[in-house]
């Protein structure tokens, strides 16, 4: 027989007590509201809870004192995880003389589930005192043992996934305790409970480290991996930047060739557009004063009287006008002289722009270049620096692991559904 079995058999004999006592009751309306309580209140909603309330409530003014209705409402909040008021209600039914027993078995075990393991440990004390002294014999002595490997179970879980949550020698004192109040087979029963928890825990432990170690060696792996294309990628960057400095060196010798050329070609020019621009100077100045002794002339043959003077005066205006038409001819030579060699210079002038211009552009290409090389050399540091860390080994499964080697529910589990079914199975 399980404890499941021993919770029906245990439950059937104090509800079987509770239908004889001195007050009358009217069962089925008891019977009927429990279904109620145990079927509408099933569920975590907002409203199961306030319909579980009510229910509750009518259920104590038809039957005030009637500790099978507080033991069903237990059930209930703890379904709902009201898990404090569960608490308080199961260790008020501690002290029942039919559901004591049950109730105190429940609250050790709700007390493991909420950490509270000092209390765990009082209770659990306390359920080992209620065993009766002799052992049964085959079915009737099941429920018993079950509850002993349950109480060892806890032991089991204080011991290994829990150790250190409390004092060593506190659980010690506590086990030692409980044993003693222990028959031989119900010690077996208790250790047995306890042996397979810490076995459990073993193995799930073994399997977390196992992970981490596969985990570790699977990342030094691909560490080793990645270090060694971080190498690769760190050698083309240097042969790039090796380029790149070349290409700087035969760009700036190449530009530098190329303002020497530029300069050699002015060079010659300079003096020449000098030399174009004096002459031409003196001869816009020497025809200024030509033109100033025509004007002269003209406005002395406008004065004259005598038509002879006015003539001859008149002629000799003609005469120096006809020295400035040459002197023009030698102006507009001279202009055209230099507007070729002007036109040269101005060639070489745009040459020299544009070869500085291009090389302007090689340079600024070249130095986008070389820092988005930077720019990966850090990147190839950063993951460097990252891959030298040590390696954890930590995954989503070792951390689903070792949430489930410490979680208490993973080594005993109280079987709420059933609990219902069977309490509903007593009043039909």
């Amino acid at each position: 027989m399980s404890w499941r079995q021993f919770f029906v058999v245990a439950i059937a004999i104090s509800f079987a007590s509770s239908i004889f006592a001195a007050e009358v009751k009217d069962e089925s309306k008891i019977a009927a509201g429990v279904e109620k309580l145990l079927t509408e209140g099933w569920s975590t909603t907002s409203d199961a809870k306030a319909t579980a309330d009510a229910h509750y409530q009518s259920l104590r003014q038809i039957a005030a004192g009637d500790s099978r209705i507080d033991y069903a409402f237990a059930l209930v909040q703890l379904k709902q995880r009201r898990l404090t008021e569960a608490a308080a209600q199961l260790k008020s039914l501690s002290r029942d003389k039919q559901l004591g027993f049950q109730a105190l078995r429940i609250k050790a075990w709700l007390s493991m589930l909420t950490k509270e393991y000092s209390h765990a440990l009082i209770e659990s004390q306390q359920v080992a005192d209620l065993f009766p002294k002799e052992e049964f014999n085959g079915e009737q002595e099941a429920p018993y043992e079950e509850c002993a490997a349950m109480l060892g179970r806890f032991f089991g879980f204080l011991e290994g996934p829990a150790a250190g949550a409390i004092g060593d020698s506190i659980v010690s004192t506590a086990r030692n305790r409980v044993l003693d109040r222990l028959s031989d087979g119900r010690r077996r029963a208790f250790e047995d409970g306890r042996t397979k928890v810490l076995a459990k825990f073993t193995d799930l432990t073994t399997e977390k480290e196992k992970k981490k170690d596969d985990n570790i060696a699977a990342a030094t792996e691909q560490a080793d991996k990645t270090k060694q294309d971080l190498e690769k990628q760190k050698g083309d960057i240097a042969a790039q930047v090796e380029r790149l400095e070349k290409r700087i060196e035969s760009g700036r010798a190449e530009f530098d060739g190329s303002m020497k050329t530029f300069d050699r070609e002015e060079a010659p020019l300079i003096p020449v557009l000098s030399q174009l621009n004096d002459r031409l100077f003196r001869l816009q100045r020497e025809g200024q004063s030509i033109r100033s002794q025509a004007d002269d002339l003209r406005r002395q043959a406008a004065r004259e009287t005598d038509q002879n003077r006015k003539d001859r005066l008149l002629q000799q205006a003609r005469d120096v006008e006809q020295l400035l038409f040459g002197l023009n001819q030698q102006v507009n030579v001279v202009e055209r002289d230099g507007a070729v060699v002007q036109g040269q210079r101005a060639r070489i002038i745009q040459g020299r722009a544009a070869a500085q211009n291009k090389w302007q552009v090689e340079q600024n290409r070249i130095q986008a270049e070389a820092n988005a090389l930077k720019k990966n050399g850090v990147r190839i540091a950063g993951i460097e620096k990252r891959l030298d860390q040590p390696v954890s080994g930590n995954s989503t499964k070792t951390r689903v692991l070792s949430v489930q080697a410490s979680a208490f529910t993973t080594y005993d589990q109280f079987p709420l559904d059933a609990e219902k079914e069977r309490v509903l199975g007593l009043f039909r």
